[in-house]
């Protein structure tokens, strides 16, 4: 299981990058498609993954939910590879300049600070 985990957050890190890379390539430069369709996943997510759990766990147990989406995952990224219309458009690699001036930008530090108080209270939250 926690191998498993690590390769999900591994592949779900490089996610941003390509994906938004791929989306940028596949809908017209300039339409805001792709940064549309790249915000539907979450929200989306966040509505049918419920419902799915839900209506699945009427039939199977937990751990043979897991496995029937660990398996639609895999199907659905050999899919993608077979039929996908992947752009040829690359994400441009992290630059070292690019990070420092994020880094040194006054809000950055205040964001850092609002995320790090509110996992501070979700932790605190949980106990």
């Amino acid at each position: 299981m926690h191998a498993g985990l690590f390769f999900v957050g591994l592949f779900a890190g490089l996610y941003l990058p390509s994906g938004i890379a791929t989306l940028t390539d596949i809908f017209r430069e300039g339409s805001g498609k792709s940064d549309r369709r790249s915000r539907d996943g979450p929200n989306l997510g966040f509505i049918t993954v419920p419902l799915l759990s839900e209506a699945l766990l009427r039939f199977l147990s937990w751990r043979e939910i897991l496995a029937v989406i660990g398996a639609s995952s895999i199907l659905i990224g050999i899919l993608f590879l077979l039929v996908g219309r992947g752009g040829m458009e690359k994400g441009a690699p992290p630059s070292v300049k690019l990070m420092r001036q994020v880094v040194s930008s006054p809000p950055f530090g205040t964001m850092l600070s609002f995320f790090a108080v509110s996992i501070g209270c979700s932790m605190g939250c949980m106990r």
